[in-house]
């Protein structure tokens, strides 16, 4: 089972688990409220995350939403909080809402190159046979940044796009001494006389 990595008192993640395709999850607690960057790949992913968090008596209030790809957003849902992201990201989930993610669906859009065969994969094992999903709208839409104060850390979140996906969103906490970067392949590095990956 993945464990929850305490950086600081404010940066909290869950590090990633490759067989179904589980991304990094992380948090950053503010004096009044607390960002979640990511959604996780399932509710049972989402859900480990929060319960994690609530061993440490840190509660969600809004989820940032990296990018559209499906094992950022499906656990939206369970979130169940207010979501951040910008208005490519927010297009592209309006485009996975309207998708069935049944086997012979998903297996028509591998062969057509529309899916990625270890994503089809990943989701199969990851929801099991009966899938039901729900992606909720986002709540919060941005253009190409938004400054998020949680009471004594200030976040940042802006819209970079990359290869990895033209919507891709950088989250980091300027500092005096360092930086907290999540970008959307869900590396988080933290800067300190230069960068350093931690996790990816």
């Amino acid at each position: 089972m993945q464990t929850l990595e305490k950086l600081s008192n404010r940066l909290f993640y869950l590090p990633p688990y490759k067989k179904t395709d589980r991304p990094i999850l992380a948090a950053v607690v503010g004096d009044n409220q607390t960002l979640l960057i990511d959604a996780g790949n399932s509710s049972s992913h989402a859900k480990l995350f929060k319960e994690q968090l609530a061993s440490y008596h840190i509660f969600g209030d809004m989820v940032a939403l990296t990018h559209w790809h499906w094992d950022h957003v499906f656990g939206l849902s369970e979130m169940d909080m207010s979501s951040i992201t910008n208005f490519m990201t927010y297009d592209k989930i309006k485009e996975l809402q309207e998708l069935s993610w049944e086997d012979k669906k998903l297996d028509e859009r591998v062969k057509a190159g529309i899916e990625i065969p270890f994503c089809a994969d990943a989701i199969k094992l990851e929801l099991g046979r009966k899938r039901e999903i729900t992606i909720p709208d986002p709540t919060i839409i941005f253009e190409k940044q938004i400054k998020l104060n949680l009471g004594g850390v200030t976040c940042i979140m802006e819209h970079v796009g990359g290869d990895h996906s033209t919507d891709s969103n950088l989250l980091y906490i300027p500092g005096k001494k360092r930086y907290f970067l999540v970008t959307a392949s869900m590396q988080i590095c933290t800067q300190k006389n230069g960068i350093i990956p931690l996790k990816k």
